[in-house]
């Protein structure tokens, strides 16, 4: 009895513990497709699961017409917002993409809100949503462009800075 109870005790410890972890073996943030923030699969998107794309957008260095997979496509609105971060005091203009389940307020255009998101140093920093993109919200893995590691679940993208390749 104590044998079996050692098991699933050690069972249950190495789940806990390695199972539901989501940073990736060099450090990456990971989240699984049907888990991502409690959001909504897409219907009939354009672009579906496993699609190959080439990405239009260059949020990040060597990120513009780089070679990508779609891993996720989700039921949002996506909203592009001007912050500024908690202890700095420069402004970020033009922030792509956050979804509502990041942002607390009021979800229209040149509303005031505080941000939800764990990236970077938006934590809690308050914002003005400048624009809204109706969706859906597209997680991506891609390579970029100088050869490096493949970057894995990249959110967030709107359906017209993705193109099929």
């Amino acid at each position: 009895m104590k044998k079996i109870c050692s098991i699933i005790l050690v069972t249950i410890i190495g789940v806990l513990f390695l199972g539901f972890s989501n940073v990736s073996a060099k450090g990456h943030h990971v989240h699984h497709y049907h888990t991502v923030m409690g959001l909504r699969r897409a219907r009939h998107p354009k672009f579906k699961v496993n699609s190959k794309v080439y990405l239009e957008t260059g949020a990040r260095k060597y990120m513009r017409h780089s070679h990508a997979k779609v891993v996720g496509v989700y039921r949002s609105k996506l909203y592009e917002v001007n912050y500024r971060p908690k202890h700095r005091k420069h402004v970020i203009r033009h922030y792509h993409w956050l979804v509502y389940k990041q942002i607390s307020g009021h979800l229209r255009r040149g509303a005031h809100v505080r941000l939800k998101s764990n990236y970077g140093h938006m934590r809690s920093a308050y914002a003005t949503i400048i624009d809204i993109n109706n969706g859906p919200a597209y997680m991506v893995n891609y390579r970029p462009t100088n050869g490096g590691y493949v970057i894995k679940n990249y959110k967030w993208l709107s359906q017209s800075e993705l193109k099929r390749r």
